[in-house]
Order: structure tokens, then sequence, then C-alpha cells
């Protein structure tokens, strides 16, 4: 599911659990005894599906029943909410990270482009498996190692950082549930992307944390609806059939969130916007 070659770093659920750790004990939930109280009656699961996917709901008896063929030694009456990762994500994570190594390292936007745009054209339901990463890295020649795979590793625990920080945020939000109505669904979602703003700002790894999380965000621009149109366009526009916001506005909203950290960066916003527009 997940492991190390000898060329390339790859996500692991350890990774996960340090993110986890670092979102619960950031100044922003650690100093909100309510969000405090939430998040440590959070469970993190990783499961073992291609999805793209992460959820953050309650820990229902339907829920806790399906969980205890895969954590029966857990003590589940502690937790009243199930954060799930699905190794799907962590496929895309680990991408994701390489894609943030390789801008940091090189400045190259037009490279990034194509990568993300590379992995964005192949990335279904056949092509999500478990050689997604390696083909990726073969694709553009990435070769891990040394401090270089500590670098990738640095960032693909930021972007679970942002990933597992808007998910708590739906449940420190009190999003849990579906809404009735999109325009809702919507708001809920950019509100959650702020809540993983400042759980990112808050864990004090530097810009690390800025770009994970920018990154992870300007990639849904990518993978949402009609690949094609993205890649063309650079955009999305929101209908109200849509339950998330995929829009560009979306994304630099995120972007501008982080401003602060990115002054400091070698990775700058306006680097950072230029993976939305064509080119």
């Amino acid at each position: 599911m997940s492991h190390k070659s000898g060329t390339s770093y790859y996500v692991t659920d350890k990774d996960c659990e340090t993110a986890f750790a670092q979102c619960k004990s950031c100044e922003f939930i650690a100093d909100n005894k309510n969000y405090r109280s939430i998040v440590e009656s959070t469970y993190l699961t990783v499961r073992d599906t291609d999805d793209i996917n992460a959820t953050c709901g309650r820990l229902t008896d339907a829920v806790r029943n399906h969980l205890n063929q895969y954590y029966p030694v857990v003590d589940w009456n502690q937790y009243t909410h199930i954060l799930s990762i699905y190794t799907g994500m962590l496929r895309w994570v680990n991408m994701l990270a390489h894609v943030c190594e390789y801008i940091d390292r090189t400045h190259k936007m037009g490279e990034a482009k194509k990568m993300l745009a590379w992995a964005s054209a192949r990335l279904t339901a056949f092509e999500a498996g478990s050689d997604f990463v390696q083909r990726f890295i073969d694709e553009f020649s990435i070769q891990c190692d040394g401090h270089r795979e500590e670098v990738v590793r640095m960032y693909a625990i930021a972007i679970l950082v942002g990933l597992i920080g808007h998910e708590l945020g739906h449940a420190c939000l009190g999003h849990i549930g579906t809404p009735e109505q999109n325009s809702v669904s919507r708001n809920n979602e950019r509100c959650a992307d702020m809540f993983a703003s400042s759980v990112a700002q808050s864990i004090g790894n530097g810009y690390a944390g800025a770009i994970g999380a920018v990154v992870l965000d300007v990639s849904f621009v990518w993978l949402s609806g009609k690949h094609s149109e993205y890649i063309t366009n650079g955009s999305a526009r929101e209908n109200k059939f849509m339950s998330h916001p995929v829009s560009v506005d979306r994304v630099k909203a995120f972007i501008e969130s982080f401003n602060t950290m990115l002054v400091t960066s070698p990775v700058t916003a306006k680097m950072l916007m230029k993976l939305m527009k064509a080119g």
C-alpha cells in the first residue's frame, strides 16, 4: 500500500499520524477549548481504497461496527468523530510532495504545470493503483535520496496537515452531515479551507505548511470536473448543482490567507498563482 523504494520517498500511515499530531498540538486548536475537545475525541483511520478523498463524520453504531473489523482493540467510547484518509489520497499526496520539492528546488512553474496535468489526465478509477506515483516519478526522472528525500517528506506531512486540518475544520465548525442546499455546502468548504489555513500557519514548520496546503488546494482545480477544461482554461465555473467550490477564486482566497508566510518563502504566492493559469 505505502512503501519506500531505493529511488523515491512514499507517504505512509505514520506520516498521517505525524500530521494529525501536529494538528492536535498547534496553537490554533490547543488554545480553543471547544476545538481541542472535538479534535481529541476524533480518531484517525487510513482506509484501503483508491478514492482520492478524505472525510470526517460522527461515530455512529454502523461506522463503529464497520471499523471493529479493522481496529478491534480500539476503545471507541472515547471517540465521537472518525477522520478517514483514503490510500488513493496518500498516493496523490505523495505525488504532490514531489511537485512541491521540484518547485522549491527549480522554480520551474511551467514544468510543475506539466506534472499536475500529467497526473490529472491519468488519474482515473483504473489508474489510481499503487504504481501511480512510481510511474509519475519515472516519467519526470525524479530521483530522491538523502536530503531531497527529507524535503519531500517535509512537504508530504505539510500537505497532510492541510488535508487533515480541513477535515477537522468540518468537525470543529459543526459541519457534520449533508446540507440540504449546495450553496451551504460550498460555504462550509470555504470555511474549512480557512480553518486548515489557520492550523497550517500555527504548527511552526515554516513555509512548508503554506506551500503544502496551497498546492493541495491548487491540485483540486486540476482534479475537479472535466480535466481538459481545467488544463486548457486554468479555471472552473461553479454552478448551483455543485456541493464543493472548485473555482480559482476559492484557491486564490486560500493562497491569500497564506501571504504572510509566503513572503519569506522561496515559492511566492505569485508563482503559485501561475499554476492556475494557462501557459
